[in-house]
């Protein structure tokens, strides 16, 4: 018999008591932990969270308003809206108002870390996007069993998880060495010497360059076709399209603008520039990979000191390699062989993740599953 099964059948055999969350934590509005400038950099020292799953947005040089937290003084911060929560240990400011602060009511003797664990086997989504904690999660029930089996079930769930996030990490490593390897091969195979005599010449000569329509999610009607809104993945999904065919779109503003994707199927590109009717004796394909290789530089034309956003005149004078037609083809070959093992390998590290996070919730679910006494 495991040690958790000797304190259960010692200490809590007939179940344990059931208590609400706002029972057993107090919560603290964060507004004088909000920081001031979002000016984030690198070389400051003070981290900026968000209680959503992003949790890191920058780091701050403000020294005014910090929560500190620590090793021995942890928080909850808990986002009011999403719901979605993060065990901190360390000092931090925050963005905005919109979420919680929890730490265990004073003159209670539980396990604040045992809580954690007992809020994530919480199963809720939230169906509007109203503030949760009061109306809503504080009324959840989890079970509370004596001290020493919190303890015990803590030291379980941390060993475990620990070995959890060790995996996770090592896959998202391998995961970027794959990423990092299929960039290395593709700016390799397009990468000429002055000796190959290959002709030069803009993106604007080669292709055809145009606008997407612009659209509001209102006007959306659900479908098939995937909207390009200037995300690096389809914004909605519409019943009609505005391109068909082989083209290139590059998202014109945002975060992501200069981020290129290839379609061949019907599209409707909203806020992004449309590549296509490339002149004989070039392949769009092709053109594309040599896109994709020079990403870097295609996000570094932003511009603007609000929304960022590239023109279409950075885009036309874009230059290009253009080898033979044979070349070509032979190149995107080999890039599309590539292409496919690197998602296969993306794929199965994907699928492993999802197990391996299965998994842990399956544990933590069944060291938290304790009959309720008397019920």
């Amino acid at each position: 018999m495991s040690r958790l099964s000797e304190l259960i059948a010692e200490l809590c055999p007939d179940g344990v008591e059931y208590r609400a969350l706002g029972e057993l934590l107090d919560y603290e509005q964060p507004s004088k932990y909000i920081v001031k400038s979002t000016d984030y950099c690198d070389n400051f020292n003070v981290p900026v969270l968000t209680a959503g799953k992003g949790l890191l947005l920058g780091f701050t040089n403000e020294t005014d308003g910090i929560y500190n937290a620590s090793e021995d003084n942890p928080v909850i911060i808990f986002d009011d809206f999403t719901t979605s929560f993060h065990w901190i240990s360390y000092a931090f400011k925050v963005k905005s108002s919109a979420m919680k602060m929890l730490r265990p009511k004073q003159g209670t003797e539980n396990s604040f870390r045992y809580l954690y664990y007992a809020m994530k086997r919480v199963e809720y989504v939230p169906e509007s996007h109203t503030r949760q904690w009061i109306n809503k999660c504080s009324k959840f029930r989890i079970p509370v069993p004596p001290i020493e089996v919190q303890r015990e079930v803590v030291r379980i769930l941390d060993e475990y998880t620990a070995a959890h996030d060790e995996l996770i990490r090592l896959l998202h490593e391998e995961m970027r060495l794959c990423e990092q390897q299929l960039a290395m091969t593709r700016n390799k195979l397009l990468t000429f010497s002055e000796s190959e005599r290959v002709k030069w010449a803009t993106l604007g000569e080669l292709c055809r360059i145009g606008r997407g329509t612009y659209i509001t999610r209102k006007e959306i009607i659900p479908g098939a076709v995937p909207v390009i809104l200037g995300g690096m993945e389809p914004a909605y999904y519409h019943n009609v399209s505005n391109h068909e065919g082989e083209a290139i779109v590059v998202s014109r503003s945002g975060v992501n603008a200069g981020y290129a994707s290839f379609w061949n199927q019907p599209i409707f590109v909203s806020d992004g520039f449309i590549i296509d009717g490339s002149v004989d004796g070039v392949l769009l394909s092709y053109v594309y990979e040599v896109m994709r290789s020079r990403q870097k530089e295609m996000i570094a034309m932003n511009r603007g000191s609000g929304v960022p956003h590239i023109t279409g005149k950075m885009l036309s004078a874009l230059r290009i390699p253009v080898p033979s037609i044979a070349s070509q083809k032979e190149l995107i070959s080999t890039l599309v062989g590539f292409s496919a093992k690197h998602k296969t390998l993306i794929h199965e590290i994907s699928l492993e993740e999802s197990y391996r996070k299965g998994s842990l919730s399956l544990v933590r679910n069944h060291l938290l599953s304790f009959p309720e006494k008397g019920a």
